[in-house]
């Protein structure tokens, strides 16, 4: 059975001490990635290989502190496997707890306010209750994507690792590929995921509760400063409940693929550094697994412009114009749900 690390989450989502903690992991990790770029045009393949596999984990990590599931302490006291693995359990608490805390006491300022919003828009009560209904199916959607095909495409990455140090072979590399091709393209195609898991339902559900709200104010709250005041504070709710969302689900992805190629290095950490009995971190050859599978990791980074989006998407300001394309593609499902 897995052993899972249990993170004490006390971290706020996207806190300024969080945000400033992952983008200085997530510079780290840019350079060994650098690093390990230049040493595998060097054909010296245990050290880029080592470096690829710290800058996976610095990727995750950065993930994790962003999204307040671990703090540094948690870093330094557990490293690896069991804390990398219990981040996917804690990206979807995460999620789940977004929309929930969205859901209740962040409609309003204040809790007392919310309340008496219900007592007052009778028509919401249904709209929450199919909000309510809604989110849960989606919730389940995505633990079973992180159960069923997550987490079983990491513990079979692990069961690969163990022999990645060998020659590979075609039937290997196409196993591999179907494990991490789905993770990939989300990379690309980030709506996919939001498809994938669901959560379409649970956003209209949302803009059915915001527009009942909207409507009630309008016609029960008869001071017009007040009533303005309202409106724009449940609209800016919406946007930025929106806009977390869409950060919240691009960086799920990204540690998706982390975790899962992170998977295949796991066995071989010290095989890369050390000599031991019978074996010399030299006898890696470039028609290794490791290898062939680093270099797919580079090009990917590159392709996708990974280091660039992974910081504008944790600082919240979206900068590049690959940053900007997939917002756009993000916030435009949304839009389009919003429309239905």
């Amino acid at each position: 059975m897995t052993e899972y690390f249990e993170f004490d989450v006390k971290k706020e989502v996207f806190s300024e001490e969080g945000i400033e903690r992952a983008l200085e992991f997530l510079r780290v990790a840019k350079k060994d990635f650098e690093a390990s770029k230049l040493l595998m045009k060097h054909d010296l393949y245990p050290q880029a290989l080592f470096m690829i596999q710290q800058s996976l984990e610095k990727i995750a990590k950065a993930i994790l502190l962003a999204l307040g599931l671990a703090s540094i302490e948690d870093l330094k006291r557990e490293v690896g496997h069991k804390v990398l693995m219990g981040g996917i359990k804690l990206l979807l608490s995460t999620v789940t707890d977004k929309f929930m805390y969205s859901i209740t006491y962040r409609l309003m300022d204040k809790p007392m306010q919310f309340v008496t919003f219900f007592c007052m828009c009778s028509n919401a009560l249904q709209h929450f209750d199919d909000l309510i209904r809604d989110s849960s199916k989606a919730v389940k959607r995505l633990k079973r994507l992180v159960d069923k095909e997550t987490m079983k495409g990491v513990e079979k990455l692990t069961e690969i690792g163990r022999k990645s140090l060998e020659r590979a072979n075609d039937e290997v590399l196409k196993e591999i590929d179907s494990i991490v091709d789905k993770y990939s393209s989300y990379l690309i195609d980030p709506p996919s995921l939001v498809k994938d898991v669901g959560i379409e339902n649970t956003y209209l559900r949302l803009k059915d509760l915001l527009d009942s709200l909207c409507t009630c104010v309008k016609q029960k709250v008869k001071n017009r400063n007040q009533r303005t005041i309202l409106l724009r504070g449940l609209k800016e709710h919406f946007k930025r409940f929106k806009d977390e969302i869409v950060r919240i689900m691009y960086l799920m992805d990204v540690y998706l693929y982390t975790i899962m190629y992170h998977a295949l290095f796991e066995a071989n950490v010290s095989k890369l550094r050390y000599p031991e009995e019978g074996w010399t971190p030299t006898n890696i050859s470039s028609d290794s697994i490791l290898v062939i599978e680093s270099r797919k990791i580079i090009d990917t980074f590159d392709k996708v412009e990974l280091f660039s989006i992974v910081e504008n998407f944790i600082r919240g300001q979206i900068k590049t114009k690959r940053s900007r394309e997939i917002y756009n593609s993000l916030s435009q499902l949304f839009n389009k749900m919003s429309e239905t």
